[in-house]
């Protein structure tokens, strides 16, 4: 699932109020569905996937750029546009990256 990041800035700051109440699990409401996670493990997941989310959208703006370059239909239609994107991240139900 893709989490946008006005959910994700949410979800961090719900992440940071429990370590800070010293809570050791943390429930998270995401796309409708909640996940109950170890406040450590899910600090740790969701740094992975900002990580993963920089990376896509660095990737996506380098494309961006090499698009303008293009001058002929041919470069246009022969040019790979998923070229470059990280690995899609996987986490099973208990927040460990797999």
């Amino acid at each position: 699932m893709w989490i946008s990041v006005d959910v994700r800035t949410r979800i961090k700051g719900a992440i940071v109020d429990a370590e800070t109440l010293n809570a050791t699990t943390i429930t998270l409401g995401i796309n409708g569905v909640p996940y109950t996670f170890d406040v450590q493990k899910a600090k740790i997941m969701f740094a992975h996937l900002e990580a993963y989310a920089l990376k896509v959208n660095n990737n996506t703006l380098s494309h961006l750029q090499s698009i303008k370059q293009l001058e002929t239909l041919d470069d246009v239609l022969s040019y790979d546009y998923t070229q470059g994107y990280p690995t899609k991240l996987t986490f099973d139900i208990n927040g460990n990256l797999m």
